[in-house]
């Protein structure tokens, strides 16, 4: 009689927990069922623009083989083709006397202060002369013009000057765009941009040549100048350039 009490209890003490385990495990569902539909309405009840939607994918088809790309990867793919295009453009032209060699429309222009890393905000002198000045003048404001989202071209806005690197190496200015005042944009690892010449070095195996601004030989002054083109490296301090947008 003992031993069968002891098993009907065993029983009972069984029965009760799976039916507290199920209860459990009824609760939990129930609980996940709530959360998930909390989440369904309020999705819904978000506005288009706070809604996030997943990239779009394009599918395309090469040589019966479906390939399927992100929007943004193509459009990244259609700007270095431009870029590159451009490029062989500017480096295969040849040059005319007293002609616009190679003057393209730019696509978007704003008004800059390009400041150099050791402290001058370039400038282009009435002359023509590009030097540096530490504090901010009407020659120190310049228009950049982007012509492709890499390849871009300087101009000032109160003499109307471009930019540009001749073949001797040497940073000046021109009062008509050709193949010299267009420069290729680079970004740093410091989020600093560097701008070097497309049409210089010709050969593909030299370094380029950078836009540069370095200390005047009297330090006592507040100008800087140019520094040669030719001589600078992309580790240059001069080279290195901040962007202040002007409203």
């Amino acid at each position: 009689m003992y031993c069968t009490r002891n098993i009907l209890l065993s029983t009972k003490t069984q029965n009760c927990c799976d039916a507290s385990h199920s209860k459990n495990r009824v609760t939990f569902c129930l609980f996940i069922i709530l959360i998930v539909l909390a989440k369904l309405c309020n999705t819904e009840n978000l506005s288009p623009q706070q809604n996030k939607h997943p990239r779009r994918h394009v599918r395309i088809v090469i040589r019966n083989s479906p390939i399927t790309r992100s929007t943004d990867n193509i459009l990244m793919r259609y700007a270095r083709e431009r870029d590159r295009t451009l490029v062989r453009v500017i480096r295969t032209k040849r040059r005319k006397r007293n002609k616009d060699v190679l003057h393209i429309a730019p696509t978007h222009m704003r008004t800059v202060r390009l400041k150099s890393k050791t402290g001058f905000f370039l400038e282009i002198q009435p002359s023509g002369k590009v030097t540096g000045h530490v504090n901010k003048t009407k020659y120190t404001k310049m228009e950049l013009q982007v012509i492709t989202p890499h390849v871009k071209r300087i101009k000032s806005v109160a003499t109307g000057r471009y930019l540009a690197i001749n073949r001797k190496g040497k940073v000046i200015s021109k009062g008509v765009s050709d193949n010299e005042t267009y420069f290729f944009e680079e970004l740093s690892e410091n989020y600093d941009y560097l701008y070097c010449s497309i049409k210089y070095p010709k050969t593909d195996s030299g370094l380029s040549w950078y836009v540069g601004l370095k200390r005047s030989r009297s330090r006592k002054t507040l100008q800087g100048r140019a520094k040669r083109a030719s001589r600078t490296l992309p580790g240059d301090s001069a080279t290195h350039f901040s962007i202040f947008f002007e409203h």
